[in-house]
């Protein structure tokens, strides 16, 4: 197996890996065997590198941003925290700056997402001159591969897999740049895959998956800042959107539960907190949501979030009688 032999290889990997990027995606981007990145980091190495930069013992050029010392692979500096976005910037401690009106956009499983989604989307952010956005999960529903028994008059396999790839790149062209917290439906082909026996690295990233241009960052959960407040973003805590404000000592919003559609706040002595349950933006009709057609009183609610300047609201979509979207 390969080992990292270059000091500056080795603080790129240990950075990329306090920033919460995944192996394959360290990988990548340093254009380096996935089993070097698992085995140096296994080894449980990878502290002292990340401790010797903050000391300030490896080499140290001019400025770049948002980092104190010039990285070099093969000679050429390498900028740490900004490889594939402009706009969409990632401090040292992992907390996401993506601008002063941020969407927080509910899980749409596409394809069979709701028929008014992306004017209902493009409408919102012209409404609110929205800067950046980011994602509860749940974004693709991965009806055919579910570990659940599949409605015959589904999409095939292939089809809803031709379909999610349109809607995605539909979505990446309103929001290029977006944060994604991965929700259970989106981690279905990993956990096929596992069943399976099938290492995690023969899995493609979502971003190749639906042929998308690499601005969306996938994980399972992420921070970011909206206003002053720092903000969790996960595709669910608990569906008691109270008991998340209270819980953690910073900001949420999660998605998952469909019925699920609030703002709650808390304080305490020093701070106020809040936290959002967005909804979703699935089609209630479509035959993938079968499943909970007996749900007489809890019933999908369609709309999604939005934080300006860190105050969070909710926008439902509100259907006509024939189940569109009654508009503007």
């Amino acid at each position: 197996m390969a080992t990292l032999k270059n000091d500056q290889t080795k603080l790129q990997v240990a950075l990329f890996d306090e920033e919460g990027h995944t192996r394959q995606g360290i990988a990548e981007m340093l254009d380096i065997p996935v089993s070097t990145v698992k085995d140096f980091l296994l080894k449980n190495t990878h502290r002292g590198w990340w401790d010797r930069y903050e000391d300030g013992e490896l080499d140290k050029g001019g400025p770049i941003e948002g980092v104190d010392a010039k990285l070099t692979i093969s000679g050429e500096p390498v900028e740490l925290h900004n490889f594939e976005h402009t706009a969409m910037k990632q401090a040292l401690d992992g907390v996401w700056s993506l601008g002063k009106n941020l969407m927080v956009i509910s899980d749409t499983h596409f394809p069979y997402h709701h028929p008014d989604t992306f004017d209902f989307i493009r409408y919102l952010k012209a409404k609110y001159n929205i800067d950046g956005a980011v994602s509860v999960g749940d974004m693709n529903d991965n009806h055919y591969p579910s570990f659940h028994e599949k409605e015959a008059d589904c999409y095939s396999g292939s089809e809803e897999l031709r379909l999610s790839r349109l809607a995605c790149q539909e979505l990446e062209s309103i929001f290029p740049e977006m944060l994604i917290s991965e929700g259970n439906h989106d981690i279905l082909a990993k956990r096929k895959a596992q069943s399976a026996d099938i290492p995690l690295e023969w899995v493609s990233s979502p971003n190749t998956v639906y042929d998308l241009r690499g601005g969306w960052e996938w994980g399972s959960h992420h921070y970011f800042m909206a206003g002053d407040s720092k903000v969790l973003l996960v595709h669910s805590v608990s569906t008691n959107t109270r008991n998340n404000a209270t819980k953690y000592s910073h900001c949420s919003v999660q998605g998952h539960h469909h019925s699920e559609y609030c703002v709650a706040y808390t304080s305490d002595t020093d701070v106020l907190r809040w936290s959002m349950s967005v909804g979703c933006l699935i089609d209630p009709k479509s035959p993938a949501f079968r499943y909970d057609k007996n749900n007489i009183l809890r019933r999908p609610i369609l709309g999604l979030g939005v934080i300006l300047n860190g105050t969070p609201m909710l926008e439902p979509m509100v259907l006509k009688s024939n189940g569109r979207w009654r508009g503007w």
